[in-house]
């Protein structure tokens, strides 16, 4: 993780992160989250970068954004296109996400934040990402991640998306996908397990006042697919899976999955 913490702090520097506000989310925001509950943190290879609505929805703020990543950090699409997919030369990798917004043009699943230069990945996961924001607490780094609920949504979405039937060696691309669901549902046993008195009682406050949104709705949906009880699919997929408590017996993480469970509907309010 120490090149992907360096990149953090250069990115928070070039920014005057009083003016833009800056949202980590995917892998490195489970890091952070389990580093602050104090939980074992898992590394990634790559930041998601999330621009909310405030940002993005004001044309001289997507162009500060676009200079700063594209002409002061250097980071560009491989192939020299507007795109959210961003490299650079000395291998740094970073992905541009951001909600749907009004009046900003949409390609292909993208937001256009400066034509030919800089696009944001449009996920509907993010539609309220803003309220509870949960700032980094690391020397050097000014960033913020989504609060437990909005950081539960993402990860849902990405274990059901990627969650398919166990693959067949020979089948790279469905092995991929399996092995992503098992990393999202394990970032998912490390959200829950780690949120405190302060995190349930922010996340029932989101779910209450967004109750009828298609994002809490889909997430319920995907919960009492594959975690409403000990014994669904997703659960399972924790406990086939080596990285699961490996410390552990496989009764007691049984006993684990089962308080996990119970956590999880009470931060969704499901009865």
């Amino acid at each position: 993780m120490d090149k992907i913490l360096s990149q953090l702090v250069e990115i928070s520097n070039a920014f005057d992160t009083d003016k833009i506000k800056l949202i980590i989310i995917g892998g490195v925001a489970t890091y952070f989250r389990a580093l602050q509950s104090k939980q074992p943190a898992r590394t990634t290879h790559d930041i998601d970068l999330c621009l909310p609505e405030s940002e993005i929805s004001i044309a001289d703020r997507r162009l500060i954004v676009s200079s700063v990543l594209i002409d002061t950090l250097l980071y560009k699409n491989p192939e020299g296109k507007g795109d959210f997919r961003l490299t650079r030369a000395d291998g740094s990798n970073l992905d541009v996400l951001c909600p749907s917004v009004e009046g900003v043009e949409e390609i292909g699943g993208q937001l256009v934040l400066i034509a030919d230069k800089l696009h944001g990945f449009q996920a509907d996961g993010l539609a309220f990402i803003e309220e509870g924001l949960v700032a980094v607490k690391h020397v050097n780094i000014q960033f913020y991640i989504p609060s437990v609920i909005n950081h539960l949504i993402l990860k849902l979405n990405a274990f059901y998306s990627n969650n398919t039937a166990r693959a067949i060696a020979e089948n790279e691309s469905a092995l991929h996908k399996y092995n992503r669901a098992i990393v999202h549902a394990l970032d998912i046993c490390t959200i829950v397990k780690g949120a405190s008195t302060d995190d349930f009682v922010e996340a029932n406050r989101l779910v209450k006042k967004y109750n009828m949104h298609k994002v809490i709705r889909e997430a319920i949906t995907i919960i009492k697919v594959s975690f409403l009880e000990p014994e669904d699919a997703g659960w399972h997929l924790l406990l086939d899976s080596g990285d699961f408590l490996p410390e552990i017996a496989a009764k007691k993480k049984l006993v684990e999955v089962e308080l996990l469970t119970d956590r999880l509907k009470q931060l969704f309010l499901i009865v």
